[in-house]
């Protein structure tokens, strides 16, 4: 009885461990600087994101592109999870966005983002 308890709590606290420890997305649908910020009447933040000096080898959906960050949006900054981050205009700051589901199909892209990293 005594090793089945031990065994309920250690896998308890791995899947705990698991579930808090989040870290940054290892894919993106689009990689640049912010060139550009927008604030709507909620204070929700709107960035232009231009990665088109950027070479890379991973596939993403644009590379030129508005992501809207919401109260749903996790933000990563250099790979630790943060609840705020100052969007500026800043052409030193890589930013990675991933979108939350589909995007408009304009130029420049534009939707919702379900994370973006920040490496600074």
């Amino acid at each position: 009885m005594k090793s089945k308890i031990k065994l309920l709590v250690a896998t308890l606290t791995f899947s705990a461990l698991f579930l808090f420890c989040q870290s940054a997305p290892t894919t993106y649908d689009m990689t640049g600087y912010i060139v550009d910020t927008k604030v709507n009447s909620s204070g929700e933040i709107t960035v232009l994101v231009d990665g088109r000096s950027i070479e890379t080898d991973q596939l993403t959906i644009s590379d030129y592109g508005w992501a809207h960050i919401s109260d749903n949006t996790d933000i990563f900054l250099n790979g630790k999870k943060v609840s705020t981050y100052p969007f500026i205009v800043d052409s030193s700051v890589l930013v990675y966005v991933t979108y939350d589901g589909l995007v408009a199909e304009s130029y420049p892209v534009q939707g919702g983002a379900k994370s973006i990293s920040i490496e600074d």
